[in-house]
């Protein structure tokens, strides 16, 4: 069995696009709404049931045996909204904490009334960092060169900046290497910032 690339499978989805619009071929779309009205009253919803996610989230914490977790809400909460997802998990007592990757998805929760730690697991600009920090959310850095970051930031504010590390322990994606992660740890350890 051949592995297919995403690259190799978008190219071979349009190539049979194309072929079934040269050749006229009906192409199957989803039914549209038939409900006699126009379709510019039609308006799609969400309904979210905040019972099952807290009953979700306790799965979760149960499966872990009981640790306080993280909920990752990055993506504006997987589509359901921050403002809507953040304040349903905040006072749960299993989630620790809520994790975003964008500076501006911490801002909203915390306009939303978020009062758990707040973590945000991407890049973040100077600028970003000290406002993050300013309004008390962790940042999760990664990069080789976060201390110098970090120290910048520390001088500014006057404090330290507290930190959740961001270890990539096998799935190559994110995160500090956890085979350089050694040194880089014991050189944020010893800044004095």
């Amino acid at each position: 069995m051949s592995v297919w690339s995403r690259r190799r499978l978008l190219g071979v989805a349009a190539a049979g696009a194309a072929a079934a619009v040269a050749r006229r071929v009906p192409v199957f779309a989803a039914p549209r709404p038939d409900s006699g009205t126009d379709r510019g009253e039609y308006e799609p919803w969400l309904e979210i049931d905040a019972g099952a996610l807290r009953r979700n989230v306790a799965e979760v914490s149960r499966l872990v045996a009981g640790r306080p977790v993280f909920a990752v809400v990055k993506n504006n909460g997987y589509g359901l909204g921050l403002e809507t997802v953040g304040p349903l998990l905040d006072p749960l007592p299993t989630v620790a904490g809520l994790a975003v990757v964008k500076a501006d998805e911490a801002f909203r929760l915390r306009d939303a009334g978020v009062h758990q730690p707040v973590l945000v697991m991407g890049l973040v600009s100077d600028e970003e960092a000290l406002e993050l920090a300013r309004r008390d959310v962790r940042l999760a850095p990664f990069a080789q060169d976060a201390g110098e970051q970090l120290a910048r930031i520390s001088r500014r504010l006057g404090r330290s900046v507290p930190v959740h590390l961001y270890l990539d322990t096998g799935m190559n994606r994110l995160g500090m290497p956890y085979y350089r992660a050694g040194p880089w740890i014991r050189d944020l350890a010893a800044r004095r910032e």
